[in-house]
């Protein structure tokens, strides 16, 4: 997954996409918080929409979280990882 990681990033419209993969997508799923995960046929991720993320982006609950991650620091985005709050 982490070869084929492209990042876009439109901060005029605090907006973030991660792809995580070339596949198709074959639906979308809301997780709150305006992120919204792609899936191919076989339900695996495609990638990640990230709207608002001026405040830094949740990765709490979402699948393929580490690859998410991994994707922000590799790209010089660590600085938008929202840490949790306890």
């Amino acid at each position: 997954m982490a070869n084929y990681v492209k990042v876009r990033v439109d901060r005029e419209t605090s907006m973030m996409y991660i792809r995580l993969t070339p596949a198709k997508i074959r639906y979308t799923e809301d997780f709150g918080d305006d992120r919204l995960v792609d899936y191919d046929e076989r339900d695996c991720v495609v990638g990640v929409e990230f709207i608002g993320i001026d405040g830094g982006v949740d990765l709490d609950g979402l699948p393929a979280s580490d690859h998410i991650r991994e994707a922000l620091v590799s790209e010089g985005l660590f600085d938008l990882i929202a840490e949790p709050v306890a």
